[in-house]
């Protein structure tokens, strides 16, 4: 067992238990009904079981369900496989992030510590959606615009008005047949309560998991984490990765001590005939071990940046460390400190797999990086999945299987042949594209104001087609049928036409091209125009320097949530001035030189920080007293 951090595990299973039990189990979702009693999930109440593998989902960093440890959640499936096997393969699992904020090393962690948690906003739960859910469309489905509002997938699932159209989780992308989505943060104020000595990188996590039904894709459960950096000052040297410690059998007999670890890297073929290449690590039991089945955590993608300013080029798998039992970290044992994780990870070495008569209680790191630079309110995406197999070859093919779902498909949206299929649709199985019985595509050409269409369609019958524009609210402003085309030609292959409109009036607007079928109208393509430029934040402060008041002054370009906070120079708020719904246009608040209690707060530099869904302006100010 893992004496290291027991008593660790033990205060935030009291902590992190109680305050589940004291909230209750129900969990409705404040899109559809009531507001929930409950932020954090602790009662093993969301778990991915359409698949093969069934697996605990957390919003305090926890995957998996810590089997045998007697916590609220530990009886719920921890990568159970097959699903109803009742064999679990995980005893934890948890994302970290590394970086350096001001010279100094920090790792926030998912597991074994829960520095990654969601806040105490009620709203902060875990929501669940699926292919299919209103509000839920994406590319490649017909309407992925549920709102009509010209973006797509701009109100994501979590029980918030993102697109400040006072509609509340109306256009999100719900991804396979089982999908969750959570917000966490690495800076609440219990996670900092639970571990004093560990400094939060000012972090908000995203983390989504996704799962299919469909045999051959059955064996894997996915995972997306995207990072923003919340607070004021940039983080250099980032590394995202994911820990992991599988028992086989995890809580069961056996123990766990007799595991054996290994990795692979290499092309695999996969179930479409495609080869993929395969970065995992993984684990098996041993010789003498009850339970047949390899799990593994793949190595699926990361943010990329050509020029390698704040990312590195290509998405790669650049550390992946064995961790063996209760040894100490400089023998081979788990990382205890955020020096020693930080080091783990930017470590840019693989460790070689353990052998027959090497069996031991094993844990795995897998880690990419390092990304540069993270400046206040950039991201950073970070991809993994964890998959099952009966055997290595099994998981391996497993594996290549979930590489090709995640790799999803290109498609060519704006209808220009020389940029190719430049649209990429990540997590999409072959099997949730629609096939079209007819198909077409449109571009447009600004000149003097005027708009030129051209289409293309396999359809020959002119006059069962139709473009629509519409203005910037999704209302139609004009449409043209088959008669008003130009420049037809019909051949064996379909249509080709244009037409010109020369209404310099209503700007931004979409084209949309319909095929007019006796179901109703189906839309093959669309095509926006236009699109207005983003105004920023208008952000003052007078007097500077001041003691001890100073007059915070904004101007928004467009209504919707504002929070206007001061924070000191290690980017913790202290004190909250506006944090509402707000008009556009000017506004004002006054910042007395206290915290949120009132206290007089010490002269020195800080950071009035104003924030909306769409920017982050920040300026300095000096209080001297």
């Amino acid at each position: 067992m893992r004496i290291g951090y027991l008593k660790s595990l033990l205060l935030v299973t009291v902590a992190l238990g109680g305050l589940g039990l004291a909230m209750g189990a129900a969990r409705p979702d404040p899109a559809v009904g009531p507001l929930p009693e409950k932020e954090l999930i602790t009662d093993g109440s969301i778990v991915h079981d359409v698949g093969q593998v069934h697996l605990n989902i957390t919003n305090f960093g926890l995957l998996g369900s810590r089997p045998g440890t007697g916590a609220p959640y530990s009886e719920a499936p921890s990568a159970r496989w097959p699903g109803a096997s009742g064999d679990d393969y995980l005893f934890s699992a948890g994302f970290w992030v590394g970086g350096i904020l001001l010279g100094e090393r920090l790792v926030s962690t998912g597991q074994y510590a829960n520095e990654i948690m969601a806040s105490e906003d009620p709203l902060d739960i875990i929501y669940t959606m699926a292919m299919g859910d209103p509000g839920g469309a994406r590319y490649p489905d017909p309407l992925p615009d549920d709102d009509g509002d010209l973006a797509e997938d701009e109100d994501p699932k979590n029980g918030r008005d993102d697109d400040a159209d006072d509609l509340i989780d109306e256009d999100f992308g719900a991804i396979s047949d089982q999908h969750f989505r959570c917000e966490m943060l690495d800076n609440t104020a219990l996670a900092q309560d639970l571990y004093p000595d560990h400094t939060p990188l000012n972090l908000e996590v995203i983390q989504q998991s996704i799962q299919w039904a469909v045999p051959l894709s059955d064996h894997f459960v996915g995972f997306e984490f995207t990072i923003r950096n919340i607070g004021v000052t940039t983080l250099d040297d980032i590394y995202l990765g994911m820990f992991s410690d599988p028992d086989l059998p995890a809580g069961g007999s056996g123990g766990s001590d007799d595991d054996l670890a290994g990795t692979f890297s290499g092309m695999v073929e996969a179930f479409d005939g495609s080869l993929v290449e395969v970065e995992l690590a993984y684990m098996y039991d041993g010789a003498a071990g009850p339970v047949p089945g390899y799990i593994g955590f793949l190595f699926l993608d990361h943010t990329t940046d050509p020029a390698g300013e704040t990312a590195p080029p290509v998405a790669a798998l650049n550390s992946l460390q064995i961790f063996r039992g209760n040894l100490a970290y400089d023998q081979g044992g788990d990382p205890t400190n955020d020096i020693e994780r930080y080091e783990a990870m930017s470590s840019q070495s693989w460790d070689p797999g353990a052998l027959p008569g090497q069996e031991n209680d094993y844990r795995l790191l897998i880690a990419s990086g390092p990304f540069p630079t993270l400046a206040p309110a950039a991201e950073l995406t970070y991809a993994c999945a964890l998959v099952m197999g009966n055997g290595l070859d099994d998981l391996l093919f497993n594996a290549a299987n979930a590489k090709v779902v995640y790799q999803g498909e290109a498609f060519d949206r704006d209808g220009d042949p020389a940029n190719g299929n430049e649209f990429q649709v990540h997590w999409l199985h072959p099997d949730d594209v629609p096939v079209a019985a007819v198909s077409g595509s449109l571009t447009a050409v600004v000149e003097d104001g005027s708009v030129r269409l051209g289409l293309q369609t396999n359809v020959e019958a002119l006059d069962r087609l139709l473009v629509a524009r519409r203005d910037q609210r999704g209302a139609v402003t004009r449409t043209w049928g088959g008669s008003e085309f130009a420049d037809v030609e019909v051949n064996a292959e379909g249509s080709s036409a244009c037409l010109q409109d020369d209404d310099q009036a209503g700007w931004p607007r979409t084209y949309a091209l319909f095929y007019r079928g006796s179901g109703g109208d189906i839309l093959l393509d669309e095509v926006q125009v236009a699109l207005p430029v983003m105004n920023r934040i208008d952000l003052a402060a007078h007097p500077n320097p001041f003691n001890p008041r100073v007059e915070i002054s904004y101007q928004l370009p467009a209504a919707g949530r504002l929070q206007l906070a001061v924070l000191d120079v290690r980017g913790r708020v202290v004190r909250t001035l506006v944090s509402e719904n707000v008009p556009a246009g000017v506004g004002s608040a006054v910042w007395l030189g206290d915290d949120a209690q009132g206290r007089a707060v010490a002269s020195g530099v800080y950071q009035i920080v104003a924030r909306t869904a769409q920017d982050v302006v920040i300026r300095q100010v000096t209080l001297v007293r």
